[in-house]
């Protein structure tokens, strides 16, 4: 039986990543920690988008940010806002990450959203 299928086959695994706003820098920055070990891949995800929950407020108030670069050596990571503004109410505050991790073809793994 003909196998190529698999190298056309996308099989992913749903993943998700939680963490918190450290601290906000200005409306349109803020610092998160906790998304990422030190150890993990974090060029990967840059480019992502993330959503923070403000807690303070509506839970259903949603800002949309994306993962702009690493925080010094921690695995801090530093957010831009799409949607919205931070203001020091998001600080504590739980963002969270979904993205695929692709693992159809053998020796490659990538993430997307």
């Amino acid at each position: 039986m003909d196998e190529s299928w698999r190298r056309i086959l996308k099989v992913y695994t749903q993943k998700k990543r939680e963490g918190e706003i450290d601290r906000v820098v200005n409306s349109m920055e803020a610092i998160c920690k906790n998304l990422f070990s030190r150890e993990n891949s974090q060029p990967a995800f840059i480019g992502m988008d993330v959503d923070v929950q403000n807690s303070a407020q509506d839970s259903t108030a949603v800002v949309r940010a994306r993962i702009d670069g690493m925080f010094g050596k921690s695995g801090k990571v530093r957010l831009v806002a799409r949607d919205g503004e931070f203001s020091q109410s998001h600080v504590g505050c739980l963002v969270s990450l979904e993205y695929k991790k692709m693992t159809g073809r053998e020796g490659s793994k990538s993430f997307t959203q």
